[in-house]
């Protein structure tokens, strides 16, 4: 209870010091002279944590607010937020001093909202870390749990993928202890993005093996998140590094994996891009057979879906492949394929591309039978070469 003997932000309605009149300058001063009121009534009331808060969280100037001649001008805030500020800071202090360490953590978390919901995550941090200290003190794992997966979500925001890890752990480890599959289950499916998004930031300073332990713990947080498509994603993803690290087995496996969950779940798109991983893991591991089957089924998935974009590619691929074995005839079916791919797209890249690929492979195929009438009738061809280029002396 305050000196006046109601309780903080009961509804006591706060009187202004400032009269109203009209014009920004004077409404500026009116919002000035406000804060200060409210910041003092806080220290006279006794209130001396939460006149530091709210003095802070209502005075702090802001660079982007600046005025032209270099000022430091300090950020607005309405009356409504003023006044809620005030309320929810008051009946932070004041149930602590009564020992309701509950109504302290909701006030406190009441705050974070706030400024989680205006996009300040650093303010809304600062709260939540001081609810998640009252939970602790009062052996809340409830509320603990609740305060870890707010930090958690925040710190996300804020691109802190290391923090975003601990807190959704230990948001996990505390839903464990409670038994709570709910919780349990949320905070694995917040694991599963942020493990994600640690192992990429690895792979991109080439730290491998830390990526493959990464997208190893976030398949089984799919696994516990009971998410079938991000399960079926980390194991594409381990084989993909699998692949970048030479282990062709196990990269082959996670791909296979991959692609069955991709079948299970008749995930059309998912099947075309296993298929085709496989077919390029097959093909460095030096498994030409396999790696042609996997693009003869990538191809018939694009039928499938209609991706001639897709159809092109893997026929483009194919003929590669025909062509590095010396299977021309085939190089040559599977890039005239590829250039009226190109040509029904309108990708003149592609169709210029497929044209040099398609000459290569027919001069390739018709080589043979071309050196057998140089080595057996050298006459015969150069007749027909005289008929095709008049030779002027």
């Amino acid at each position: 209870m305050n000196k006046s003997g109601s309780r903080p932000g009961s509804g006591k309605r706060l009187a202004p010091i400032a009269a109203t009149q009209q014009g920004g300058e004077d409404a500026d001063a009116e919002s000035i002279a406000d804060k200060y009121f409210v910041c003092t009534e806080c220290l006279i009331d006794g209130y001396v944590q939460s006149f530091v808060d709210l003095f802070y969280l209502t005075h702090t100037t802001q660079r982007s607010l600046s005025n032209l001649e270099g000022e430091r001008v300090e950020p607005e805030i309405s009356s409504d937020k003023l006044h809620f500020l005030k309320h929810q800071l008051t009946l932070a202090e004041e149930s602590k001093r009564e020992g309701d360490l509950q109504r302290v953590f909701a006030a406190y978390k009441a705050l974070a909202e706030h400024y989680e919901a205006e996009g300040d995550f650093r303010t809304s941090i600062y709260f939540t870390e001081k609810g998640l200290e009252i939970s602790k003190v009062s052996g809340d794992k409830e509320a603990e749990a609740d305060a870890n997966r707010s930090l958690g979500l925040a710190y996300e925001q804020l691109g802190n993928v290391n923090a975003t890890v601990q807190y959704h752990e230990t948001q996990r480890a505390l839903s464990e202890i409670q038994e709570d599959a709910d919780e349990y289950i949320d905070a694995n499916k917040h694991l599963v993005d942020a493990y994600k998004a640690a192992a990429e930031a690895c792979e991109q300073k080439g730290e491998l093996q830390n990526a493959v332990s990464l997208h190893l713990k976030c398949m089984e947080a799919a696994k516990a998140a009971e998410d079938d498509l991000a399960e079926g994603m980390a194991y594409f993803q381990l084989g993909r590094v699998y692949h970048s690290l030479g282990q062709h087995d196990e990269s082959l496996s996670h791909y296979e994996k991959y692609l069955q969950m991709c079948r299970d779940l008749d995930d059309k798109v998912g099947e075309g891009n296993a298929c085709y991983a496989l077919a390029g893991a097959y093909e460095a591991a030096g498994d030409v057979p396999k790696a042609i089957k996997f693009l003869e089924s990538y191809y018939d998935v694009a039928q499938t879906t209609g991706e001639l974009a897709s159809q092109g590619e893997a026929c483009t691929r194919l003929g590669v492949i025909y062509h590095s074995t010396g299977d021309h005839a085939n190089a040559v079916h599977y890039f005239e394929k590829a250039f009226e791919m190109s040509r029904s797209l309108g990708d003149q890249k592609g169709v210029a591309v497929a044209r040099v690929n398609l000459g290569v492979a027919r001069g390739q195929a018709k080589l043979s039978s071309f050196m057998r009438t140089v080595n057996t009738n050298l006459g015969v061809l150069l007749k027909w070469k005289n008929r095709r280029t008049p030779f002027d002396i």
